[in-house]
């Protein structure tokens, strides 16, 4: 019981201290920190998803009409469940993108300091961030365009295994000693 509090504790502080440093782009900051913030934003972004998702789930089985799009109507017409995603697939995959988009945008900035002092922590240039973000973006909007189920072709495989690669790239280990950026940083 006392190791688990310990690791909450940790993994507690590790969030605050992100956040804490948002527009810090000086320094170094181990793998720890980096990973603890991506998981927890990637935890949070799916629940928020999985509520958005619920409680439109909700609506629709007890007042037949979403929160965001006008069912009502529709079903008063005779189309089944299956009709009303064909037709509204698009509209709501772009709602879906906007509750996704929203609910990581409050880990944006913290996320962006943190990569760049991760990248010092192994010796590299924060600069490293914006070819990343230079070719990451444009393929997102792409993506954006198109919808969240049409996730089947090369560009979305190039994008996932793009993305890996830089989380793998992020995951060298740190220097051991001061670098140009700083000392080591504390654990």
């Amino acid at each position: 019981m006392i190791k688990f509090k310990k690791k909450l504790l940790f993994i507690t502080n590790n969030i605050k201290k992100s956040f804490k440093n948002s527009f810090n782009y000086k320094g170094r900051s181990p793998r720890s920190e980096f990973w603890i913030l991506q998981i927890f934003s990637i935890i949070f972004t799916s629940v928020v998803i999985f509520i958005f998702i619920e409680m439109e789930t909700y609506m629709l089985d007890k007042t037949q009409n979403s929160i965001f799009m006008n069912f009502g109507t529709e079903l008063d017409k005779g189309l089944t469940g299956d009709d009303l995603m064909k037709k509204y697939e698009k509209q709501l995959d772009i709602y879906l993108n906007l509750v996704f988009y929203f609910s990581y945008a409050i880990f944006l900035f913290p996320l962006l300091s943190l990569t760049v002092r991760r990248l010092h922590d192994f010796g590299k240039s924060g600069y490293v961030l914006i070819l990343f973000l230079m070719i990451s973006v444009p393929l997102e909007i792409i993506d954006l365009k198109r919808g969240w189920i049409a996730d089947d072709t090369n560009l979305t495989y190039f994008w996932y295994a793009f993305t890996i690669v830089w989380l793998l790239y992020l995951s060298q280990k740190s220097d051991k000693r001061k670098n140009k950026y700083g000392p080591v940083p504390k654990y």
